[in-house]
């Protein structure tokens, strides 16, 4: 079956440096070792899938790692093998791109597109994760309640929808006109829950790559065209996030980036993320420069909850806990087609 031979690559592009996998959807964070990269390595002969599982797991995996073991005469370090930018094309559209598969501080990131409504799928069409210096810096949240009332409501302003991480506004996503969408209505959760996009072009070079997703479908309510763009640019040192934004009408626009570590704002277009005690003694730090061609434009620190105004949750029904969280946000005021590059620099 085509693709198959594929499956193995699938789970080691999208872990970062940190060992920490991107998240999408109902997914957790935790690296992934499975006996399988046995089989998949003997069967395709792919010795580095081997090498990945020694990797992470270097006690072998039990019994079951056992059964499934069989020697290769060189089993390959699979960071010499696999390329710095992939891109899987399923029910979703996933891609990574990185700096170095051997730089624990590498910079890394992983972004979708695909469709909303899909099995476990959020409403994420365009959200991202990225990590430098050995952090996660901008995150996903995974699972929500995985057994919550309604959570696999996928229907059209379904419950699924309502909790924060499953809709747009708990996704490192833009959220157009959010106050002005009648309660109950369709898209009030951010995105088309029937939206879909693709990335393409895909391109990838020894000092760059990018990646652009036509959001359109996903935001066919506020805009007539949406294209959102991802590139590791300046010989794989700076990671670029860049809306290009048609709006059918001036529309308050709001882009978010979820975050566990400390959010800086030193002016309304340069802000940080760091680690440490406070800003003034960080241990790590990333920088976060917004150009935009919109009128007012301004980085925000925004607690990661729902808008005052967003449909709740039924009567009973709670998600997740995610106090832990917060968000660098951009906000723009009755913007007309605007432009808007988000500069990350380690």
């Amino acid at each position: 079956m085509s693709g198959i031979s594929e499956t193995g690559y699938f789970p080691i592009s999208l872990m970062g440096p940190t060992k920490q996998t991107f998240n999408y959807g109902d997914a957790t964070s935790a690296t992934v070792s499975s006996h399988i990269f046995h089989w998949l390595a003997r069967l395709y002969n792919k010795p580095e899938l081997v090498g990945y599982k020694y990797e992470v797991e270097p006690n072998g995996g039990g019994a079951y790692g056992l059964g499934m073991y069989r020697p290769f005469e060189d089993t390959p370090d699979f960071t010499s093998i696999m390329p710095l930018d992939k891109m899987f094309v399923s029910a979703d559209y996933v891609a990574s791109t990185r700096s170095s598969w051997i730089d624990q501080n590498a910079l890394f990131a992983a972004y979708i597109a695909g469709a909303n409504r899909t099995g476990h799928g959020d409403m994420d069409i365009g959200s991202f994760v990225l990590e430098a210096l050995g952090t996660r810096w901008i995150t996903d949240f995974g699972q929500d309640d995985y057994w919550a009332d309604g959570a696999f409501d996928f229907s059209v302003g379904g419950t699924r929808w309502k909790y924060y991480r499953k809709g747009a506004e708990g996704h490192n996503v833009v959220v157009m006109n959010p106050s002005k969408i009648p309660s109950g209505a369709p898209y009030r959760e951010g995105q088309n829950p029937m939206g879909k996009g693709e990335i393409a072009p895909f391109k990838s070079s020894k000092q760059s790559s990018y990646g652009v997703i036509d959001m359109t479908d996903a935001y066919s309510r506020d805009v007539s065209d949406y294209k959102r763009g991802f590139a590791l640019i300046n010989n794989r040192s700076q990671f670029v996030v860049r809306d290009e934004i048609k709006t059918l009408k001036p529309s308050d626009i709001y882009s978010f980036f979820h975050t566990q570590q400390k959010i800086h704002i030193a002016d309304s277009k340069t802000a940080y993320m760091y680690t440490g005690i406070d800003f003034e003694h960080a241990t790590t730090m990333l920088r976060i420069d917004l150009i935009t061609d919109a009128q007012n434009a301004e980085f925000k620190e925004m607690k990661a909850e729902k808008f005052s105004f967003s449909d709740p949750l039924p009567d009973g029904v709670t998600g997740l806990d995610n106090s832990a969280y917060k968000k660098l946000t951009v906000y723009i005021p009755q913007a007309t087609d605007p432009t808007i590059n988000v500069i990350f620099t380690p």
